[in-house]
């Protein structure tokens, strides 16, 4: 293929790829043009992207996919640790928001489990705490968080 053509090799649509751009774009708020740049992308390959990784059922309102290398670390950490479950989530872009960054992982992961009547005791500390406020939690759950400080948050709806 020629470049410059608007023709983006298939390798760019790898699921790693889509996966971080859908990150970076709806979890980070990263603009598209810095998306691009921090990839070595143009703009327009990542609008394209994006459509695409809506179209393939990688964006809904959670962003889904992994790839190999992230299975197998998640794989790892589960048995080592004797755990029942591990997320791995893309690095962010600026490390300065890697606190944020792993707080809306854990809210999305909170969310997808979080069932009516639940109570969920957690430590404290500043991604705590980020993470509480990240939750966006469907309006006929009702369910307790419980800080290790004591501080109780309630959440209701009615």
């Amino acid at each position: 293929m020629l470049k410059g053509v608007g023709v983006i090799p298939q390798e760019i649509y790898s699921n790693s790829n889509l996966t971080k751009v859908a990150w970076y774009y709806y979890k980070e708020n990263v603009t598209q043009s810095d998306i691009a740049n921090y990839m070595g992308l143009s703009r327009n390959q990542v609008v394209r992207m994006l459509e695409r990784a809506r179209a393939e059922g990688f964006v809904e309102f959670q962003i889904h996919g992994v790839e190999s290398n992230s299975m197998k670390l998640k794989e790892e950490l589960v048995r080592i640790y004797d755990l029942q479950d591990a997320v791995i989530v893309p690095s962010p872009m600026n490390k300065e928001n890697q606190r944020v960054t792993l707080a809306k992982a854990a809210a999305q992961y909170l969310q997808s489990r979080i069932e009516d009547n639940d109570l969920i005791g957690v430590g404290w500390g500043e991604t705590i705490s980020l993470t509480i406020d990240d939750l966006s939690i469907q309006e006929e759950k009702c369910f307790g968080c419980d800080t290790y400080r004591g501080v109780n948050h309630y959440y209701q709806y009615q």
